[in-house]
């Protein structure tokens, strides 16, 4: 009875139509009403002409700039679910897609049960809800602890993610601590995920607007790894965590240091503009 009902609802898909035969699409397919879109416009197209209860977007299509979609998505429906799927190359984007308020991100290769239980929260009308979190936070972290030796540094690293994707910032906190604190790691691969972790504790910090202590993460991963790609997004944050803080003189001057990074990208023009709407400083 419930499947029948979760039939009548709508989901818009994301997606390179060519991979309309992918697994994860027929499983969705089975449960809902189901429509696809490539990029922003014609999302924003199809959003206005139906009544969709959700949106998924894979990250994960070179040919399609997912996180531009969801920019464009947002600034129009500010309120509709949206959840992302990725895959390890696509932790930049993710990154940056959360910012606009995604509700839930899904790792590729999907678990597809996993994909129907976050669908059926978000785009049920009678909010079909299943238990799913076996592993609470607390037993997740404690797995850390106990097992610190063996623990998949990765796949923790991504659970973090998620958890942020969900709004779960004190869980989040929780595994990148641990992540910190673990000294016998079994992949040297693994280091740059520990390494990333202080990132995003600032970025979980900023959400929380503890932003001294987001900051002091971010200081942290700009001195551990000043060449890492994501040096540039943390001058920029901390820049936004002093104007928050109304401490124009150092938000200015990450600004302008951003300003000043070459190449100028996204992140230049976003500094450019916050340094305009800074108050005259005598």
């Amino acid at each position: 009875m419930s499947q029948i009902t979760a039939m009548k609802n709508k989901i818009l898909l994301l997606d390179n139509s060519t991979t309309i035969f992918s697994p994860w699409k027929k499983v969705i397919n089975q449960y809902y009403d189901c429509t696809e879109a490539i990029g922003g416009f014609e999302s924003l197209s199809k959003l206005k002409n139906n009544d969709f209860k959700l949106v998924i977007v894979n990250l994960s299509i070179d040919k399609m700039n997912g996180v531009e979609a969801i920019e464009k998505i947002r600034s129009k429906y500010e309120s509709i679910p949206i959840i992302v799927l990725y895959a390890p190359k696509d932790i930049l984007n993710l990154k940056q897609a959360m910012v606009y308020r995604i509700q839930h991100a899904l790792k590729l290769p999907i678990d597809h049960r996993e994909l129907i239980i976050e669908a059926r929260k978000y785009a049920d009308i009678e909010s079909i809800r299943l238990t799913h979190n076996q592993d609470t936070p607390s037993s997740s972290v404690s797995s850390i602890k106990k097992e610190a030796n063996f623990v998949d540094v990765e796949a923790k690293f991504y659970e973090a993610l998620s958890a942020v994707a969900g709004n779960q910032i004190n869980h989040a906190i929780q595994i990148y601590d641990n992540l910190l604190s673990l000294t016998n790691i079994k992949k040297e691969g693994w280091r740059r995920y520990i390494e990333e972790s202080l990132f995003h504790l600032g970025q979980c910090y900023s959400r929380l607007q503890d932003f001294e202590k987001a900051n002091k993460y971010y200081k942290e991963f700009i001195c551990k790894v000043p060449h890492h790609n994501c040096v540039k997004e943390s001058i920029l944050y901390l820049g936004q965590n002093y104007q928050a803080m109304k401490d124009y003189n150092r938000a200015s001057a990450y600004y302008k240091k951003v300003i000043n990074m070459k190449p100028f990208d996204s992140f230049s023009t976003q500094a450019s503009k916050l340094l305009k709407k800074i108050p005259v400083l005598k």
